[in-house]
């Protein structure tokens, strides 16, 4: 099985996690998304990478950009490429207002 095939895989538990994470008005880390499914690279740039990957389709299928819900442990805040993203937010007030739209489509 090739690494794609493998990373697709993952893709239910890693939307089922994120889905979750926003149904609950928090958020997660991205080694807590990598421990979502034992196929998933747990550290480094592969693990970014891997995760930035399935987190892209995601927001695509989902149509907004659910991903917010996932930061870096050190910052509380999404990775540089989430803010690269068509649609990304360029500022943190513009950050906190998505993650809000998105608590609000998920939650209860």
């Amino acid at each position: 099985m090739s690494n794609k095939a493998a990373f697709q895989e993952a893709k239910p538990a890693v939307l089922e996690l994120v889905r979750a994470t926003a149904k609950s008005h928090s958020v997660v880390t991205y080694p807590q998304v990598a421990q979502a499914h034992p196929v998933l690279p747990k550290t480094g740039v592969a693990m970014g990478r891997a995760v930035g990957a399935l987190l892209g389709e995601i927001n695509e299928d989902e149509g907004i950009l659910i991903s917010a819900v996932v930061v870096q442990k050190g910052t509380l805040l999404p990775g540089p490429g989430f803010f690269g993203l068509p649609g990304a937010p360029r500022t943190l007030d513009r950050y906190n207002s998505l993650l809000r739209r998105v608590w609000k489509k998920y939650g209860p």
